[in-house]
This record gives structure tokens, C-alpha cells and sequence, in this order.
């Protein structure tokens, strides 16, 4: 049953939470697969979490358990369209897997854990690994 709550968008694969800290941090939380058949709902909802506009934006992918290329591009347009920092919380093996496969783990800000993320103040560069 789909979640009467707004910031909670769910398909049958994906599923996503929304949040917002007291430091105008947004985190969008995202469980699932991220596919061809989902990567729309991603966008949408990272068009949503935008609509706010937050000081800056970080994607929890830590409970994503796979990631297709049509995930990537989600990723990589957030990142580029985005008028603030975005983050990406990369744990998982399926997500840090094709982040560092495709070079995008020196493109984008990812990190290792949510803590790190938010603790973070880069703009925009990726950490020091």
C-alpha cells in the first residue's frame, strides 16, 4: 500500500524518504534497484526534494542494490542541474561497484557513510579518498 505521506514515494522496486535537517540539508533516502524502469521515479523525486531548495542535496544510495546506467545518468544530471552541492552515500557493493567502474566515484561527491556526508563542507568536489 503506497504511503499517504508526501515525502515518501514508493514503486514496486524503488523507494524513496525524504528528509530535511536543521542545516538545510535534504536526504533522500533511497531503497531498491535502480533500472531503466525506475530511474524516472528517482529523478522525480530529486526533482521534488529540489522544488524546497535546500542549501545542498545528499542521496542516501546505502540501501540501493543495484544500479544501472540509467540510474548513473539520474545521478550524474542531479549533479549537474542541481544550483547546490550534491552528495552521494555510496556502502553498498552494487553502488560503489558502478560508481568506480564508469570514473564517477572522482566525478561526484560520494562518501562512505550518511555521517560523512553530513559532516562534510565541500561544495561540490569529491572528497579525498
Amino acid at each position: 500500500m503506497p504511503s499517504t505521506d508526501p515525502a515518501e514515494r514508493m514503486s514496486s522496486l524503488l523507494r524513496t524518504k525524504q528528509r530535511t535537517d536543521g542545516l538545510a540539508t535534504t536526504v533522500l533516502g533511497v531503497i531498491g534497484e535502480i533500472d531503466m524502469t525506475t530511474a524516472g521515479d528517482l529523478g522525480t523525486a530529486i526533482a521534488a526534494a529540489l522544488v524546497e531548495q535546500p542549501g545542498r542535496l545528499i542521496l542516501d544510495l546505502s540501501a540501493v542494490t543495484f544500479l544501472a546506467s540509467a540510474g548513473l545518468n539520474v545521478l550524474v544530471t542531479a549533479n549537474n542541474e542541481a544550483a547546490m552541492p550534491v552528495g552521494i552515500v555510496a556502502s553498498g557493493p552494487a553502488v560503489v561497484r558502478a560508481l568506480e567502474v564508469t570514473g564517477l566515484d572522482g566525478v561526484l561527491a560520494v562518501y562512505s557513510t550518511l555521517a560523512e556526508a553530513l559532516s562534510s563542507t565541500r561544495e561540490s568536489a569529491p572528497p579525498e579518498r
